[in-house]
């Protein structure tokens, strides 16, 4: 009786452990990637590089292996790309409010090739999983606080829905 109960609770465990392997996949590389700063965003005093180093260290926080472009072009990691849409407010007479609006846009996707259905041809297309984003008007001061607060939150909610989608 013991060794059957040793050799079912065995397979049982084996059982349970096979049966959660999305839940408890680990993720891919992820390479973070945007745009270029524009005058606007310095004025607003954000910047890519502080949007992308805050994406990944949220990314890190959840043992995400940091990729490279190549790896995400050649699929062999995710991309997460960040769009940062702002713009300081300005009054009429040109006057600085010392406010900013905008949006900022996260994404997280993969890359490949695929033979497009209409013309049968070959193309390059992202698989988007995850795309999130948020509008503001912030005074400068709360502004990059802000920012990376939800940046922080959409990371952890891009990489809650790619687990998800391997359920």
């Amino acid at each position: 009786m013991k060794v059957k109960t040793a050799v079912f609770a065995g397979l049982a465990m084996a059982g349970a452990a096979l049966a959660q392997p999305a839940a408890a996949q680990a993720y891919p590389p992820v390479y973070t990637l945007g745009e270029n700063d524009d005058a606007d965003l310095i004025r607003c005093g954000i910047r890519y590089a502080d949007a992308i180093n805050q994406a990944n260290n949220t990314l890190r926080a959840n043992r995400v292996p940091m990729g490279t472009e190549d790896m995400a072009v050649t699929q062999r990691a995710l991309a997460l790309y960040l769009n940062l849409n702002i713009s300081p407010i300005v009054y009429d007479d040109g006057e600085d409010s010392g406010s900013c609006y905008g949006g900022v846009t996260i994404s997280l996707q993969s890359y490949s090739f695929v033979d497009e259905p209409v013309t049968g041809t070959r193309r390059f297309a992202a698989l988007t999983f995850c795309q999130d984003g948020f509008t503001f008007t912030l005074t400068r001061n709360a502004l990059r606080r802000e920012v990376e607060r939800q940046i922080e939150e959409k990371v952890n909610g891009c990489l809650a829905e790619w687990r998800a989608s391997a359920e």
